[in-house]
């Protein structure tokens, strides 16, 4: 194979792979929405406080975006998307736990 085959095959697959990750990030942010009236029944929350649950829900995305701009920037966004990758998995997988811990 050629050097440029190899080399456009593998753009395709991160094309992909970033593809799928960025789709799977905002299907699961846009849920919080549709679950936020079960959220806040459950959690016997007013407009107010479901309010700030939301909006501390934004600053942590704000928060999180400017730090991993910056971890890019020094020290690769390779690495910077395997660690964040490997983090947020970790988190889904812990919020099967996030019931019983109230």
């Amino acid at each position: 194979m050629t050097t440029a085959l190899t080399d456009s095959r593998y753009r395709y697959r991160i094309f992909a792979m970033v593809f799928f990750i960025a789709l799977i990030n905002y299907v699961d942010r846009g849920a919080l929405s549709f679950a936020a009236n079960d959220i806040s029944r459950e959690f016997n929350f007013n407009k107010a406080q479901l309010g700030a649950v939301l909006g501390y829900f934004g600053f942590g995305y704000l928060f999180g975006s400017l730090c991993g701009g910056f971890l890019a920037d020094r020290v690769g966004t390779k690495k910077v998307w395997l660690i964040a990758g490997a983090l947020w998995s970790l988190l889904e997988i812990a919020t099967a736990w996030a019931g019983e811990l109230g």
